[in-house]
């Protein structure tokens, strides 16, 4: 324990860590106040709880956690440095654990500058968009910005390097396991239309032509339309991403359409090229009877042609959402909301529009 605190006062204090987060069992006073004071002294910043607990158990009362933290565990099985699923302990110690809890006083949440309590059941990735939108609404975000953390490609990267980390757990004490799991295919991370000679200078030149006033946008090497992000998440997390598809099975019926039609040639028609500061792209027709209509999970299929130093690709999708909700606001309001990660709050942004009579998106920027 005194490494563990002595590591962690070390790292408060290193200026290049922007964001300490220590994943421990914090269920007693002592836990909190041992954690707090090896922080104390460190580089200036906030220090915020964040208490797991699930929906239906009373408060005092963590029955329906320990049950699912058990199940959990023995899914996981070995993929953990210590709290292994097979341990035959193991449901008496979460049942100790949850015995032992301690709860907050008003002295100690004087110690933090917010507190959050998240819901255990939740879908990963929306939980983490929830706890981040939360953070930002607190103020506690620093400088980092909302909308670059809770994208998509954020949030399915970070859901992606906790399996990671989980499988490399597994492999180191089951090698047996990691020889058999080497020789799986490399799963699929991103189903796109490569673009051909003759359409990259063709696509070039309009946008050499047009996009005159956007200096400060550099152009991209890669032409190509993204069909499907899949970024390690499951079919019901792709899902979730995009609301226009109706759950797991579209997204199933998708990846199966993308696989038999690999290597297929695919015509598309340019409807026009948009821009802003950050970024530009050449928006493809996804109409009723057009190529795209059953082959992009995306709502705006695009090439993405410029983009100003340090935005990622993605961007894209937002400019390209909020031109929609510009034209048609009652139309576009959700999914421009969406992809800013906003999603949730589609239902009070469209009264305030209503109420303050707003007809476009830029009127809520």
């Amino acid at each position: 324990k005194r490494c563990f605190l002595a590591e962690l006062s070390s790292m408060a204090q290193d200026p290049n860590v922007p964001v300490l987060i220590v994943d421990k069992i914090n269920t007693q006073r002592q836990h909190r106040k041992e954690i707090l004071e090896a922080l104390h002294g460190g580089v200036a910043g906030d220090c915020v709880l964040i208490e797991m607990r699930h929906p239906t158990d009373y408060p005092g009362c963590f029955d329906k956690l320990v049950q699912l933290c058990l199940s959990r565990i023995r899914a996981r099985g070995h993929g953990h440095r210590t709290l292994m699923g097979s341990d035959p302990k193991l449901p008496s110690i979460l049942r100790m654990t949850a015995a032992g809890v301690e709860p907050l006083e008003e002295e100690e949440l004087a110690w933090f500058s917010a507190r959050f309590v998240i819901d255990v059941t939740a879908a990963p990735g929306d939980l983490l968009i929830n706890l981040v939108a939360d953070l930002d609404a607190e103020g506690l975000l620093g400088r980092f910005q909302i909308d670059e953390l809770i994208s998509h490609g954020s949030i399915a990267q970070a859901l992606h390097a906790n399996t990671v980390a989980e499988e490399q757990l597994l492999s180191s004490v089951r090698p047996a396991a990691a020889a058999r799991n080497a020789r799986r295919e490399v799963p699929i991370w991103l189903w796109t239309l490569e673009l051909g000679t003759e359409a990259k200078m063709a696509i070039q030149d309009v946008w050499s032509s047009r996009g005159g006033s956007a200096s400060a946008l550099h152009a991209v090497e890669d032409f190509h339309v993204t069909l499907l992000y899949v970024g390690g998440g499951s079919d019901k997390e792709i899902a979730s991403r995009h609301s226009h598809l109706r759950g797991a099975c579209d997204v199933m019926e998708l990846r199966q359409k993308l696989q038999n039609l690999e290597g297929q040639e695919v015509e598309l028609l340019i409807t026009g090229i948009a821009w802003d500061r950050r970024v530009a792209a050449a928006q493809i027709l996804k109409a009723p009877g057009s190529p795209l209509e059953e082959l992009c999970a995306n709502l705006f299929p695009h090439v993405t042609l410029a983009l100003r130093e340090g935005v990622p690709p993605r961007v894209s999708n937002e400019m390209l959402a909020r031109l929609a909700a510009n034209e048609d606001l009652d139309a576009g309001l959700g999914p421009w909301l969406e992809q800013l990660g906003l999603g949730q709050y589609k239902e009070a942004a469209g009264q305030w529009c209503f109420e303050s009579g707003a007809a476009s998106a830029d009127e809520l920027v």
